[in-house]
């Protein structure tokens, strides 16, 4: 019949070996399914796993390919980075071929041990725009400007550390700057915004905070179902920068154990304190003109760092899967 679902095959190819949750999962738009993937194995403790093809089960092509690209879109986001970029359409887009029609399944377009919780996460974010959008804009933050994990290891990173002398080039601070305020709106989409306005602000005149602000934001996150006991590690490297002086930085935080000298000063603050510089680097640093006369304007977005980037997407991440009940999923984290 002509309204009867169809089941295509995205191309995305799960080889974890591992899927403790099933094969089948129900989405707004249908299900998603997880089959073998004939000839490809992951051996673990022994055992011979097969890899999962991740098919869509919906009434249209058409759905499918907009399916597959929020699949895309939680892969990036679970792997915290993106390497290819912009060009995901041109690169990936090819005729979808449904399941039936296909003896052996050797149709691969990306095959990673993420992708079978990046379909999980995408079928339960498909019952709320509010997810969809949040997830849809941190993975356009980490097309525009993102750092591997690896990177960000204090002991085998490689991240050039530019300085007032020798900064960024322009067309760099402009990606950064727009990773910046494309990670806090995935917040804002949650709900989970600090919601500061002039008229209506969360601090005293000494940039204090008005308690009942900031128990405003703590009951906002504790109701969607997010711990807020547990801290938020903020990474912060190098020397101390003109930036890092500005008062909301200077609270209270616990160096991580992995902190030494003034190269690595990474620091485990509180949930609420990391909103707060999240939307700090967004409204006083990435939203502003950077080439005013105005010196301290100037010399902030010439400051703003990778790690800066990194912080504000790696909270919209936790945020996200926390949200949706997927934080406690160890296989990926």
């Amino acid at each position: 019949m002509k309204n009867e679902p169809k089941q295509y095959l995205t191309g995305f190819v799960d080889s974890s070996g591992r899927y403790p949750l099933g094969d089948s999962f129900k989405a707004s738009w249908g299900r998603l399914l997880f089959a073998n993937h004939n000839g490809s194995i992951t051996v673990i403790e022994g055992n011979r796993m097969p890899w999962k093809h991740l098919v869509v089960e919906t009434k249209s092509e058409k759905k499918a390919r907009e399916i597959s690209v929020i699949v895309y879109a939680c892969f990036i986001v679970l792997q915290s980075f993106d390497l290819i970029g912009w060009d995901l359409s041109d690169i990936y887009q090819f005729e979808l071929q449904e399941f039936k029609n296909v003896s052996t399944y050797d149709i691969i377009k990306l095959s990673n041990n993420y992708i079978y919780y990046a379909g999980i996460m995408a079928a339960k974010a498909s019952f709320r725009d509010t997810y969809m959008y949040a997830i849809h804009k941190l993975a356009y933050s980490m097309m525009t400007y993102s750092i591997p994990f690896i990177e960000l290891d204090p002991m085998h990173g490689n991240i050039p550390k530019p300085n007032l002398g020798k900064p960024f080039t322009q067309s760099i601070r402009i990606l950064m700057a727009s990773a910046v305020i494309f990670a806090y709106s995935a917040i804002e989409e949650l709900g989970l915004d600090v919601q500061a306005t002039r008229d209506n602000p969360t601090k005293d005149r000494n940039g204090i905070w008005i308690q009942e602000k900031r128990e405003e934001i703590k009951t906002r996150l504790e109701k969607a179902k997010i711990n807020t006991a547990e801290k938020f590690v903020w990474d912060r490297r190098g020397r101390s920068t003109l930036l890092e002086r500005k008062r909301i930085f200077q609270i209270d935080s616990e160096k991580c154990s992995w902190s030494f000298g003034s190269c690595v000063r990474d620091e485990e603050i509180d949930l609420i304190d990391a909103l707060d510089r999240a939307s700090f680097l967004r409204s006083q640093v990435a939203s502003h003109k950077f080439s005013t006369k105005n010196g301290k304007r100037n010399k902030l977005i010439k400051l703003l760092s990778p790690h800066d980037v990194s912080n504000v997407q790696h909270l919209a991440r936790r945020l996200i899967l926390e949200r949706l009940g997927l934080l406690k999923c160890q296989d990926y984290m």
